[in-house]
């Protein structure tokens, strides 16, 4: 759900670090390991669905 939420902020909604994070009601700092975290996952789960 968490990695869902930043990933919506930042890419879809278009919104940058500080605005994701008061949206969220966090850090920037969780911001932006949040999104990294995420994005590992994510492209760990569609390399796994291309093989």
């Amino acid at each position: 759900e968490r990695d869902r939420d930043v990933l919506v902020h930042r890419f879809l909604l278009e919104l940058g670090e500080e605005e994701t994070a008061a949206a969220l009601g966090v850090r920037r700092g969780t911001v932006k390991s949040r999104t990294s975290r995420a994005l590992e996952r994510l492209r760990a789960t569609v390399g796994e669905g291309l093989r």
